[in-house]
């Protein structure tokens, strides 16, 4: 109906997504539409965008430093979805390729026994067996009463008095000042914006009771309360070490910011302690 030509089909729009781009043309003569993507999604090597989720996972970041590489960059940002549909289908090939290769392996390690008649008759690798162990397999194991004894000696060393407490932990504060906790110091101004919160900067606490257990909150509250900026595991921990209430976890990304306030577990605390004493 058209004598329509390439030349007829000029640009409409991009659509980008991440590091990927999905061009739109159209012809100007009969409206036909036409999609170009920058990568063949049915391609299974890695586009840019995956690239960019393998590195950043690679050095142990998540998505919040991949949305501040694309921001620096001046480039559309991966949703969280997007980020996590990548993510698990890269461990999934990881995972395969580490199954293939471990494989692999035991084919050649097979190999190389067969042809050195290096097995036994159960197809075992044959070994030798160094007789000589030196002088410590001569050394009786320390009796339950011994090591009881040592066990109590090692935490009587390690006991802390609390003007001992107090000074490491007045010397420990401001340890999250380095550049490897750039988002912390974000994280916490937004905090006590948000919540009119008056939060006091801390160091390492050690309990006075169980001094082999330490914890460092990145603040406290008052005079029972505390604040951790972090991964949300380790909260009922300084709770117990600390001593106090409640703790103020503030998870943060560049997206938002969520609190949510948690209470002392003390049936954790109980539950938790006589394991950790008998370590």
């Amino acid at each position: 109906m058209f004598s329509c030509t390439l030349e007829n089909l000029v640009f409409a729009n991009e659509v980008q997504e991440g590091l990927l781009s999905k061009f739109l043309l159209k012809c100007n003569m009969c409206n036909y539409s036409a999609e170009i993507l920058s990568a063949d999604p049915k391609d299974h090597k890695m586009n840019l965008n995956k690239c960019l989720v393998n590195v950043v996972t690679s050095i142990g970041c998540e998505f919040a430093h991949v949305q501040d590489i694309l921001n620096n960059l001046q480039l559309p940002v991966l949703s969280q979805r997007k980020y996590a549909d990548i993510q698990s289908k890269l461990f999934d090939e990881i995972e395969e390729s580490a199954i293939q290769e471990i494989h692999k392996a035991a084919d050649e390690e097979k190999a190389i026994a067969l042809s050195g008649k290096n097995v036994e008759k159960d197809h075992k690798k044959a070994t030798d067996t160094d007789k000589n162990y030196g002088q410590n397999c001569e050394k009786p194991d320390m009796t339950p009463e011994e090591y009881q004894e040592r066990k109590e000696e090692y935490l009587k060393n390690i006991k802390k008095t609390k003007t001992e407490i107090k000074n490491i932990e007045e010397r420990t504060r401001e340890q999250a000042n380095s550049t490897e906790w750039d988002n912390e110091g974000k994280a916490f101004e937004e905090l006590m914006n948000k919540q009119k919160l008056i939060i006091k900067k801390c160091g390492l606490f050690i309990s006075e009771k169980h001094s082999f257990l330490g914890a460092s909150p990145d603040g406290l509250i008052g005079d029972n309360g505390l604040v951790a900026i972090k991964c949300p595991w380790s909260v009922q921990g300084q709770l117990a070490v600390t001593d106090r209430a409640y703790c103020v976890l503030c998870v943060w990304t560049p997206l938002g910011m969520k609190c949510e306030t948690i209470l002392k577990d003390d049936d954790l605390k109980e539950n938790m302690f006589p394991f950790l004493e008998k370590i």
